[in-house]
């Protein structure tokens, strides 16, 4: 049968002793008394011990309370920064709904000047001088009428959507800055209670429950409240913004860049129908 290995540092003196458990024991007396001659000898009383151990604690619980302050200050930088990007967001929405509208009155422009183009190769090819029929002029200037109204409507229409993501961008800054740790509405059916709906944990009493002594510990129970309050505001705020450049990222490319396209092609035929009356 195998004798059970003990390393060197464990193995009892005394071999002769087949008790274990006494064994055991002295050997765990002897390392207590060891830690108690450790303590008597950098110690020179229990009052002394203990009020090295506060002053030890003290400097941990300030430099905790510095860190906190300072992770507060971050945070409303942060929450600075993130209002100020909403804000670039909202104008850049709206500067492209107008580029939009604005290429969109190109297309109809340049198939006015089509058609333009067409009546002078017309005229050219008759070798005579067009007679002015006033009936056709009138009809003219209705239908460049009817374009100039759409055109007006078309931009409007831009200025107005433009306008309402804008509004929605700023609710939803404005439920960010506004939010103090209640829970969150449900916005997409999930059932109460799931996480994400929940407000974030409070810490009041983790902290101050253990150093009630201590004059920092209830504000810095505080501030991590306030912390965590700030990374839901900041939370808020991060998928208001990946919506709306979600959105923006959708309307380049199904509508602004096939709009741009077209009129960039209108544009460049057009041109090249004006080079041969030249």
């Amino acid at each position: 049968m195998s004798s059970r290995y003990v390393p060197k540092s464990r193995r009892n003196q005394n071999q002769g002793n087949d008790n274990f458990g006494t064994s055991n024991w002295g050997s765990s007396n002897s390392r207590n008394n060891g830690y108690n001659d450790y303590n008597q000898n950098q110690f020179g009383s229990e009052e002394e011990e203990a009020r090295y151990y506060k002053q030890q604690t003290d400097a941990v619980m300030d430099e905790t309370l510095a860190t906190s302050r300072n992770i507060l200050k971050k945070l409303d930088q942060t929450e600075q920064i993130g209002v100020q990007n909403m804000n670039l967001l909202a104008e850049s929405d709206e500067r492209l709904h107008n580029i939009h509208a604005k290429a969109k009155n190109i297309n109809d422009k340049t198939d006015r000047a089509n058609q333009h183009a067409t009546e002078l190769k017309k005229y050219n090819r008759a070798f005579f001088l067009p007679v002015f029929n006033f009936t056709s002029k009138k009809r003219k200037e209705k239908k460049e009428q009817k374009l100039n109204d759409k055109m007006a409507r078309r931009e409007e229409e831009a200025r107005a959507k433009g306008a309402q993501n804008t509004q929605r961008i700023q609710q939803d800054i404005n439920n960010a800055l506004n939010y103090n740790g209640e829970p969150l509405p449900d916005t997409k059916g999930k059932k109460k209670g799931k996480k994400g709906s929940e407000p974030p944990p409070s810490a009041q009493g983790r902290l101050y429950k253990y150093n009630r002594d201590h004059a920092a510990a209830q504000e810095i129970e505080e501030n991590l409240d306030k912390a965590s309050i700030g990374v839901q505001r900041l939370k808020m705020m991060a998928l208001s913004m990946n919506k709306t450049i979600s959105d923006q990222n959708e309307f380049i490319s199904n509508e602004l860049a096939p709009t741009i396209e077209t009129a960039n092609s209108k544009i460049n035929y057009a041109n090249r129908r004006i080079e041969k009356f030249k």
